[in-house]
């Protein structure tokens, strides 16, 4: 007699083939030269590998403006494996990615008892061509490990409301702690444990037999959010330590606001139509519409009003909306981090939410007004087809450094970023022409970030022990920009380790001139002064 395989077996395994199928392509890619060099393969601590030592190196940095030790353990444990072979990497995080497919697949049959949304659901996320940049960016390796532990920490919490133990919020928590040392972003999940306690789990519905008080289910997330709030901390902390200043910090709050609008809007056209999908966006800075951001807001208040006002009738749109929108807070711009207006990578998780409160919704007026017990099959693989499609054509605009960039000019404009990335690659393959006139464009766009972009480059030439070189790219920097005090602070030290007291003196000055509360540059001069006191 043949044993009979279980629909979820079944599914899950489909699912994990699809993802290979469809993203297998991705361990011929290379390198990205943004983030990888500096989290790769330039990376000295990565080329020593697993050891004792550098996994409490990894609990210690700060390195990349981010406290994520878990993501760099499984740098090492990568190397251990495939030495700096880029197919190794992008294999791990082609494993990941098919996991969480699957994972999302599990947690939503398990809280929701449906087997076809669920699968429906999980195939969306596993094939869509806006997660590309989490799956094939090296450097995102964060997405994908936070998410995976994010998911079990889900699942979890889907076994303990249903049967409350010590073992079951033991589990919970220590997912959510590897998925917050992986990515902070994970800080949200707390709230998510909220969401579901109104839907799926119903633990606030009077019929459900093991309904709980409001006050008890706040009570029993406050340790998860006291994790989530320390692991904010040491983000702040992190990129605080940065030596990288915000580009984006002279925005208006105002235009921070109406940015976020109209990125949140931005997310669904590209969710619903997965079209010029980049690296990078820019920002608009307070050259945005105003009446863009607004009309933007509006239309998000409108949606997030008429799924609240039917909330009883239609949980899963109200849950997974707010699922949606809550998730991305962390790094919708309120509180600018870097120079992008969004990024693709951000919607790895909040756009499960919006999966979930499509499918269901769908699923629902099907069955209510076109009377059909489910979704045609038909319009599933027809849906699974056009993903597929997608993401492998996405897939090859991910090849290298090259690739990526040149369709990032062709589907965004002044991006200033991709042109200075070219020029790069231009100049490192010896076609100076091409490379002067990216880096110029770059340099006409937006000449404050590639004065930052001299300073980093100087700041790893210092610590190589490059000083004349550091010496030529902070003085590029700031004959691009003489208002960058983290510049002439760096030029400073360079400048003293060689000698140059009086230069360095002078270029203290003018940082601390320029930036009074900069405690770094104050405490080199008062050092300088101690030493050379004539310099006052």
């Amino acid at each position: 007699m043949t044993p009979q395989v279980s629909p979820e077996r079944a599914i899950g395994c489909v699912l994990i083939a699809l993802v290979l199928s469809c993203y297998g392509r991705v361990i011929y890619n290379g390198y990205i030269p943004l983030d990888d060099p500096n989290y790769l393969f330039l990376n000295e601590q990565i080329r020593q590998g697993l050891s004792l030592e550098n996994i409490k190196w990894a609990f210690k940095s700060l390195t990349m403006s981010n406290w994520h030790p878990v993501t760099w353990i499984s740098y090492f444990m990568d190397y251990e494996i495939y030495g700096m072979s880029p197919a190794g990497f992008h294999l791990t995080n082609l494993f990941l990615h098919a996991a969480n497919t699957l994972l999302v697949f599990l947690f939503l049959r398990k809280a929701t008892g449906k087997l076809w949304q669920s699968a429906l659901v999980a195939s969306i996320f596993g094939l869509h061509p806006i997660h590309v940049e989490s799956v094939a960016w090296l450097s995102e390796r964060k997405d994908v490990l936070s998410v995976f532990f994010g998911m079990i920490s889900l699942s979890a919490y889907v076994d303990y409301s249903k049967n409350p133990s010590f073992g079951r919020y033991l589990l919970v928590s220590t997912s959510l702690i590897l998925g917050l040392m992986s990515k902070p972003m994970l800080v949200t999940l707390p709230f998510l444990f909220l969401l579901l306690d109104y839907w799926p789990l119903q633990r606030f519905d009077k019929s459900n037999e093991k309904k709980t008080t409001f006050l008890h289910i706040i009570l029993e997330k406050t340790p998860l959010i006291a994790l989530s709030l320390l692991s904010s901390i040491i983000t702040l902390i992190a990129q605080k330590a940065a030596m990288t200043s915000n580009l984006t910090e002279n925005i208006s709050i105002a235009y921070r606001v109406l940015n976020t609008g109209l990125s949140y809007i931005t997310y669904l056209k590209k969710i619903f139509w997965p079209l010029d999908l980049a690296i990078f966006y820019p920002h608009p800075g307070m050259t945005l519409p105003a009446w863009k951001g607004i009309a933007s807001i509006l239309f998000l208040f409108l949606i997030t009003l008429f799924v609240l006002k039917n909330y009883r009738k239609w949980p899963f749109a109200a849950t997974g909306w707010i699922w949606f929108l809550g998730t991305l807070v962390p790094v919708i711009g309120i509180v600018q981090v870097g120079m992008q207006s969004m990024a693709d990578r951000y919607v790895y998780l909040p756009a499960v939410g919006l999966y979930m409160a499509v499918v269901w919704s769908v699923s629902f007026f099907i069955k209510k007004y076109i009377k059909m017990k489910s979704i045609s099959p038909l319009m599933i693989s027809f849906l699974v087809i056009l993903l597929s499609i997608a993401t492998f054509k996405q897939l090859s605009h991910w090849k290298d450094g090259e690739s990526v960039f040149r369709y990032a000019l062709a589907v965004t404009e002044d991006n200033y970023l991709a042109h200075h990335a070219l020029g790069k690659i231009e100049k490192n393959r010896g076609n100076f022409e091409k490379a002067a006139f990216h880096y110029n464009s770059a340099l006409d766009l937006n000449p404050t970030f590639v004065a930052l972009e001299h300073n980093k480059t100087g700041f790893k030439m210092a610590e190589n022990g490059k000083f004349d070189q550091a010496v030529k790219e902070f003085s590029m920097a700031l004959t691009i920009n003489d208002h960058y005090a983290n510049a002439h602070n760096n030029l400073a030290v360079v400048l003293a380790r060689t000698g140059n007291f009086e230069k360095a003196a002078f270029h203290l000055k003018k940082a601390v001139q320029l930036d009074p509360g900069f405690k770094k540059a104050k405490m080199n001069l008062d050092n300088i002064l101690k030493q050379k006191p004539d310099l006052k």
